[in-house]
């Protein structure tokens, strides 16, 4: 299992005459266990934890989203149509629309070494083809 540092801050907050209300606090800096891969995740915690938390965080990702778009003026029909063609860890480009080359990505880095190795030999022969 890998560690890995996670670094949080409180910044600063100030009120409408610009008097301080919070002081910043940290930054602070912890180590922390980071399984490497699924299976060594799974052993590590529970699906049930695993998939708990993944939703919870999804769901503000998606909360998120729907406030930006009611902030643009979206009517909800318009929400609900790019909402419902969200996927979990693809990033999403303003108006919606699905980033590709963070959805490229994402598929490589969940894929197989034999499938990545395909994916590397595909995009090598469509930048030659490009040439």
């Amino acid at each position: 299992m890998d560690q890995r540092e996670v670094t949080a801050k409180v910044p600063e907050k100030k009120d409408a005459e610009g008097n301080i209300t919070q002081k910043a606090l940290g930054p602070v800096t912890v180590i922390v266990p980071f399984p490497e891969s699924l299976e060594e995740a799974l052993g590590w915690c529970s699906e049930e934890a695993m998939l708990s938390n993944s939703f919870a965080n999804w769901r503000v990702l998606l909360q998120s989203g729907i406030r930006n778009a009611l902030k643009a003026g979206k009517s909800e029909d318009q929400v609900q149509e790019e909402m419902e063609k969200a996927v979990m860890g693809v990033a999403r480009q303003g108006g919606g629309k699905v980033d590709v080359q963070a959805a490229y990505i994402a598929k490589f880095r969940s894929a197989t070494p034999e499938e990545q190795a395909n994916m590397l030999a595909e995009l090598r022969e469509n930048a030659e083809m490009a040439e």
